[in-house]
């Protein structure tokens, strides 16, 4: 989990209206900045081992699975990218 030095990005969503338009990526792309710019070394973040589109953008973005976590019946894929 997050240190002094990492950040955890807790939520992204975009709107099933306006998906595969950019949004997410400029979410992503502009917590990066701001993560690096208050000095932050690494962002985690976790996704849904049920959903996969969510697991290729992370992929695709450069985060690397750390680990796996059951939450109830849901298993969490986390997921680290050195800024």
């Amino acid at each position: 989990r997050p240190s002094a030095d990492q950040a955890e990005v807790k939520r992204m969503y975009v709107h099933p209206d306006v998906r595969r338009r950019g949004f997410g990526q400029a979410i992503l792309d502009a917590l990066e900045t701001k993560g690096w710019d208050l000095g932050y070394k690494a962002l985690h973040k976790d996704t849904s081992a049920r959903h996969p589109p969510a697991q290729r953008f992370h992929a695709k973005n450069g985060y690397a699975e750390t680990g796996r976590e059951k939450r109830g019946r849901s298993t969490l894929i986390l997921c680290e990218k050195q800024l």
